[in-house]
């Protein structure tokens, strides 16, 4: 007796309308969960950068420090000499692979926080660029201790990753202060922006960290605070 065999039918597929609809919903999925990925990674990349720029000049100051003066808080004038002093002391312990002045080493310009408002840290002060690509720019020594912004004995400007952009304050821009403890006479970096910041402090109206602001005070919430960037 001959058996029959039967064989399943063949499964029907999909038809256009619904590999349309099924491309439609995958794409829009795709329009708002990529841009989120992509800001969130680009956010972490600043924070690793923020801090890795706070952490490299402090262990630069210390070393300075541990090995003769600091040249901060006396540059009386604020002759360019000096500058250039306390520009090569970092260098000098740091890797840096080209010095020269702002202007010489990066044309900018640079952004207020999230604007397209052109701000500028170009001029002739004493710049570097370090071996990880970061730039260092304006180092100015002051006179006093109190003289920069009231709490500062010099400041650094440090872009995270040199000539790629955004070139923005709060993003890839971050301002550090040297500060000299009153009662112990040592040396440390603060990032720009913290409580006791009379300049770039909270509530500041142009340089607290805030969108569209310039943005000087980025450095300390990045660093300290970073989920809360505005």
């Amino acid at each position: 007796m001959n058996k029959t065999i039967s064989y399943p039918k063949s499964s029907k597929g999909f038809s256009l309308a619904e590999v349309i609809l099924t491309l439609t919903i995958v794409g829009t999925i795709a329009a708002f969960t990529i841009p989120t990925l992509i800001n969130s990674s680009e956010q972490a990349q600043y924070n690793a950068g923020a801090n890795t720029a706070f952490l490299m000049l402090s262990q630069a100051l210390d070393t300075i420090a541990s090995s003769g003066t600091v040249h901060a808080g006396t540059n009386t004038g604020n002759t360019m000499a000096g500058n250039n002093v306390f520009r090569n002391d970092f260098c000098n312990v740091m890797r840096c692979t080209a010095i020269g002045t702002d202007a010489s080493l990066f044309t900018g310009p640079y952004y207020y926080y999230k604007s397209s408002t052109q701000g500028t840290v170009i001029d002739n002060y004493p710049a570097a660029i370090l071996s990880n690509g970061m730039y260092l720019m304006q180092f100015e020594s002051s006179s006093s201790c109190t003289g920069l912004n009231g709490i500062a004995c010099a400041w650094i400007h440090v872009d995270i990753n040199g000539a790629a952009g955004p070139n923005m304050n709060g993003e890839d821009l971050y301002l550090f202060y040297v500060v000299q403890n009153s009662t112990t006479g040592d040396y440390s970096i603060l990032p720009a922006g913290s409580p006791q910041d009379p300049t770039d402090g909270p509530g500041m109206p142009t340089y607290s960290c805030a969108v569209g602001n310039w943005a000087d005070g980025c450095a300390y919430q990045r660093i300290y605070y970073p989920n809360n960037m505005p």
